[in-house]
Formats: C-alpha cells, structure tokens, sequence
C-alpha cells in the first residue's frame, strides 16, 4: 500500500483567449482554486508480469474568486471521497532482464473508474465524478549517474457519466537515493469532447457537467519505501501554470486554431447586460419528475423564462391522485392547478441561480419536441430558432 498527500492550485485562467486572474486575497495570502488530496494506493503482483492495483482518496477543492451562490471572495468548497480507480497490469519489458540495454521498463494497464461523493455540481471539482475506462501507457528507464531516471505516462480516459473525455500525458526525471524517490515533471490535460464553460462579467461562472478543460501543470513529488515491508509513502504536488476554459463566446481550440461553434448561441444576453448559459438550467429544471423537456429563452428580455413540455405520463398519474381531470394534454396544461404545481418546481430550480438567470415566467405546450417535428437534432439536442418559431405567440404572450 502508499498513502500519498497532494496538493495542487492555479491562480489564474485563460477564458477564451483573455487571462483572468482569480486570486483573492485575504489575511496576508493569495488564494486561487486550491485543492488539497489524500491517496491510498494498493498493488498486488499475481504474477511475474500481471499485478492489480487501487487506488482510494479523499479530497477538498475551494476558492473565493466566483461569485456562484454567494458573493465574490466568500470561500466555497467541496469535499468527500475521490473518484476510485482499480486496474490491472501487464509488464511488457523490464530494463536489465537479458534485453537490449536502451529497453526500458514498460507496462500496460487497463483501468476503470468508480465515482467518489463530491459535489458533482460545484465548480472546478477534485474530478469528474464519473464512470470512466482508461486505458494506460507507463514508461521507466534508469540512466546517467546511480539511481536517475526518466518517467513517461500516457492514458486516455473515456468518461461514461460526464461524457467529457480526456487524455492525460506526464514526462519527468526521479531520483533514487536508498529508500526515497524524488519526481519532478510536466503534465498535460486535454480534453477531446464536453461542453463550454462560461465567465460572466459579475465574475459567476457556468461551469458544465461535461467539462471542457486543459491545463498545463508541473507536478512533483517524493516518496519513501520502508525496508521490511515495502510500504511506500509520498507526498506529491501539482501547480497548473497555464490552463483554459473554452467558453461558449468564443469557441473550441482545435489543433492550435480557434473554431467558432453554433453552441455559442445558446448563451445569450438578456437587456440588463446579463450573460445567461441555458443549459444548465434547463438540466436543472428537467430533474423535476414534472418536466420532459424545456428550453430557456430571454435574449435582448428583461428576465429569462421557459418553453416547458410536462412529463404527461407522470401528470396523468398525479392528476388522478390530485382528482384532476386529464383529458388531453391540450386540456390539462390550461389547468391552473397544474400551472401552479410546475411553478412550484421552477422555483426550488430557481433558489440555485442568481436573479438575472431565474425563470420568471414560462408556457406549458401540448406535444412532445422530436426530430421528424424539427425541434430535435439527430443527436436530440434543441434545435432553438425553430422552437422559438414554432412557438412564437407563446414566447409574445410570455413578454408582452
């Protein structure tokens, strides 16, 4: 087993292609997105070449900077048990065994990763929270002076909850001095799908379940190897000296070239000078057994509202609970009893944003969106001018 401590931070971002400098200070300090993590790791040789391993930890992640859910310089946090990785290894090549003297030490390990207790809403967490599978690289060659080496480490992680997958490369140099380890290196994060990130002026930030990040980070670290029964220790940390977020008002870097994308329409301004990312309210709302789908409109308004189709199967159901007549859907939206209960799931939704994104108003519609009726994609995302088309005299109806 290895108990390991790690530690990690930046003080800044790139949104897009401007810096943000998200350091506060407070107390003499300066605090940026800080996190502070504990590992347990395990591996356990079943052969000469085959061995498994796991890995358990527990972590915090905080930072005052963002205003999200309280005002700018108000330390939030999160906390609670790591994402969980179990994996199993097969040594390719070992340096020193009979081969040619350049072969280093090379193994292969096919991993999988359980989701750990953090909040998976809070923003910028200790990880994805995810399901995942991840197939991994890992490199060691001794050279130069007694005990110096090289490490490289590459994985690709395919992420089944979030759905933001990432590879992860790291290349660096250890030192072996009799039972103590020292590491230093560079680390690359990148991720290949997932969703835009928004900074709004008000200094919130819209941070999505599937997440698209990349960092640049120098890691090190060291550890020490008891003599008799082989348990190691360390202490490892990692600074992010150069990461972005890829927001909705710029686009995706791909290949090193900006990309404006569609996505950046679904965030829109409202006439206050407010940004709002509908997304993640409309995510939000549609947790409500209440609601099927939806989609939050308010450009160029005063107030963001909502084009909502109800889960009908559900509201027959409670309907006849309730002793409300259900007849059609065309009948029962018109239902102030109804009316009033959507409401009341539009608010608990709303106590979680500022009041420049919260719903102030919304219509109820009849008939399920789909993509032979044009609302839907073939990847069944909303296809908003259509909708806003189709259904223009009730977005009039809504601002008047």
């Amino acid at each position: 087993g290895r108990p390991t401590a790690s530690a990690w931070s930046t003080h800044h971002i790139w949104a897009g292609n401007t810096y943000h400098n998200v350091t506060v200070k407070a107390g003499g300090e300066s605090y940026g997105i800080d996190a502070t993590q504990g590992y347990l790791t395990g591996q356990y040789g079943i052969t000469e070449k085959w061995s498994a391993d796991i890995s358990l930890g527990y972590g915090t992640v905080g930072w005052r900077y963002f205003a999200n859910g309280a005002p700018s310089g108000t330390v939030q946090s999160t906390s609670g048990l790591m994402d969980t990785s179990l994996g199993v290894r097969y040594q390719i090549s070992k340096e020193g065994q009979g081969q040619a003297p350049w072969v280093p030490t090379l193994t292969f390990r096919a991993g999988g990763v359980l989701p750990g207790t953090y909040s998976k809403d809070f923003p910028f967490p200790p990880g994805d929270r995810s399901v995942a599978i991840e197939p991994e690289l890992l490199l060691r060659k001794h050279f130069g002076w007694p005990g110096l080496g090289f490490y490289a480490d590459g994985l690709f992680r395919w992420n089944k909850t979030s759905h933001n997958d990432h590879y992860i490369l790291s290349v660096g140099f250890f030192q072996q001095i009799k039972n103590w380890e020292l590491q230093a290196g560079y680390r690359r994060l990148g991720t290949v799908s997932g969703e835009n990130i928004v900074l709004n002026p008000d200094k919130s930030v819209y941070y999505p379940r599937e997440v698209r990040e990349n960092s640049h980070a120098i890691e090190a670290g060291f550890n020490y190897t008891t003599s008799k029964s082989h348990i190691q220790m360390g202490f490892y940390s990692r600074t992010v000296v150069d990461g972005w977020l890829h927001t909705g008002d710029i686009g995706v870097m791909e290949d090193g070239f900006l990309r404006i994308t569609d996505r950046k329409k679904e965030i829109f301004k409202t006439s206050g000078g407010k940004y709002v990312a509908p997304q993640v309210i409309e995510n939000k709302l549609k947790e409500s057994r209440f609601i099927e789908q939806v989609m939050v409109i308010g450009e160029n308004e005063k107030f963001p509202a909502a084009l909502i189709v109800p889960t009908f199967a559900f509201l027959k159901d409670y309907c006849g609970l309730k002793g409300i007549p259900f007849t059609s859907p065309v009948e029962v939206i018109k239902d102030q009893r109804i009316i009033d209960r959507i409401m009341e799931e539009v608010e608990k939704t709303n106590a979680g944003f500022g009041a420049w994104e919260q719903v102030k108003k919304f219509a109820l519609l009849p008939a399920e969106w789909s993509i032979d009726g044009g609302e839907m994609t073939p990847t069944l995302k909303l296809r908003r001018k259509p909708i806003m088309a189709k259904y223009a005299a009730q977005v009039k109806e809504i601002y008047g």
